[in-house]
């Protein structure tokens, strides 16, 4: 089925190298995210979906800079900030009560670390094409090569 709307969608928006170039900022801030929510959970005895929701807040800063300089290789403005938030705590809130759902109702809280990681990368896809079609969609015309 090659003209259904997700193929195209996918088909006309999607760069592997710039979607390579997006999933190695992301996960920078994933790891970033990570060892503070370790360390506040582990070390500060803090429930680990707050140390988890303060890792997000600083995943937020971590992933606009780098992916308005290096993934879209864009001014930043106000606008793109604002709109670059809204998606991310989109996609934070639907990764929240993903983590929280497979940790304490499926019953896998020991691995919370790794339940983390997955649902991130499960997500990634779809925040890369939101980012894209969206929140940097005016200055992605000027990357033609990648």
């Amino acid at each position: 089925m090659k003209n259904g709307f997700f193929y195209n969608l996918f088909n006309k928006n999607f760069s592997l190298k710039r979607y390579i170039i997006f999933v190695f900022g992301g996960g920078v801030g994933l790891i970033v995210n990570l060892i503070i929510t370790f360390i506040l959970t582990e070390y500060f005895h803090l429930w680990y979906m707050f140390s988890y929701t303060f890792g997000l807040l600083v995943n937020i800063l971590v992933n606009f800079i780098y992916h308005t300089r290096i993934t879209f290789k864009t001014k930043k403005s106000e606008n793109l900030l604002i709109k670059f938030v809204v998606i991310f705590l989109f996609v934070v809130l639907i990764n929240w009560f993903s983590v929280y759902y497979f940790t304490e109702f499926v019953g896998l809280r020991q691995y919370y670390l790794i339940i983390i990681i997955i649902v991130t990368l499960v997500i990634s896809m779809f925040n890369y094409l939101i980012n894209k079609l969206w929140v940097f969609k005016n200055d992605i015309n000027n990357l033609t090569h990648l």
